[in-house]
């Protein structure tokens, strides 16, 4: 007899088991996961937030050093134009020179243009390098200012005066910033 007894107590466990997951077990479960998404959310949402300000410093960086590389060149500029015809230099012909600046250092002129069209254009700069000290080179060079950016421009009333905008395309930012010729022929 004790034989069956045993034999019962044991089926009647395994046939307890076999019945899914006590009501503690399920709490545990939701609990567990509950929080697994609440932390994966705040994760996530601080990731993109992070990518999203990174982002934007980095537009702030390059519109600071654009302005001031722009700012420069024009206020050492002799003369200016934009949004000019399609000119040959740096050994490539460029459609579309947005600004064109004459300078007293080089027979090449100092040329802002857009490099490819919108949203992947590139803002270059073609021209005079400038050398480490500051001056420019005689030598000509093409460099790129600004990836993801396009420029526009225009000379205001008085003509000594332009004003650009530059647009970040990654975040459909427009920065506007202007100069004025300041050089002087002696």
């Amino acid at each position: 007899m004790k034989r069956s007894m045993r034999a019962r107590s044991t089926i009647g466990a395994h046939h307890f088991a076999n019945q899914g997951l006590s009501l503690v077990e399920v709490l545990v479960s939701v609990l567990i996961m509950g929080s697994l998404m609440i932390i994966s959310t705040y994760l996530i949402s601080h990731l993109i937030y992070n990518s999203k300000t990174t982002l934007k410093q980095a537009v702030v960086d390059d519109w600071g050093r654009i302005d001031y590389l722009l700012e420069t060149d024009i206020r050492e500029a002799l003369t200016i134009s934009v949004n000019t015809a399609t000119a040959t230099l740096c050994g490539k012909s460029i459609a579309n020179t947005i600004i064109t600046l004459g300078t007293a250092y080089s027979s090449d002129p100092i040329v802002y243009y857009n490099d490819g069209t919108s949203p992947n254009s590139s803002l270059r700069r073609c021209g005079p390098a400038i050398l480490l000290n500051g001056q420019l080179s005689s030598a000509t060079s093409d460099s790129l200012v600004a990836e993801n950016a396009s420029i526009a421009a225009t000379l205001l009333t008085d003509v000594s005066v332009v004003k650009y905008d530059v647009t970040f395309s990654l975040i459909g930012v427009t920065e506007t910033g202007s100069a004025r010729l300041r050089a002087r022929q002696y």
